[in-house]
Parts: structure tokens; sequence; C-alpha cells
């Protein structure tokens, strides 16, 4: 039976949309992998900005204000304890 050329053919068309489907689950996790890589590398390049201003503001915070006066008003408003430390 499994020589039959019918019974071949017919098996090989049932593979078709089963492969179809495993190859789309697999692009589909693939890209997922990716995406969530290429995004742990872009939150971890804000991530480190945002410590690196405030480590400058522990240091210095009037540098802030004589090279960027419209963000230090801002931070100064926000985080008013960073500008006039108790």
């Amino acid at each position: 039976m499994k020589n039959d050329p019918e019974f071949q053919q017919v098996q090989q068309g049932q593979q078709g949309p089963q492969l179809f489907l495993f190859t789309i689950l697999i692009a589909a996790l693939l890209g997922l992998v990716t995406g969530s890589a290429e995004f742990g590398i872009v939150a971890e390049v804000i991530n480190s900005g945002v410590a690196t201003i405030f480590v400058c503001l522990a240091e210095d915070p009037y540098a802030l204000q004589r090279t960027q006066p419209e963000l230090f008003q801002k931070v100064s408003e926000v985080y008013p304890q960073v500008m006039n430390p108790a």
C-alpha cells in the first residue's frame, strides 16, 4: 500500500499545510526573540543615559544649569531635594 503513487501524493499534500504552519511558528518565535533582544538593548541605552544624568546631578547640579537651563528648571521643579539638599 505504501508503494501506491496515489497514497504518496495524498501524504505529500497533507504535509504542505503542516510544514507551512510550522514555518510560520518558527518565524514568529524567531521574531519575538529578536524583537525582545533589540528592545532590551534600546532600553539599556536609555537607562544608562538616565543614570548618567542623575549621577551628574549628584556631583554638580549647577553644571546642568550652565549647559541646559530649561532641563535644569524642569528637574528642579520635580526633584527640589536634589537642588536644595537638607
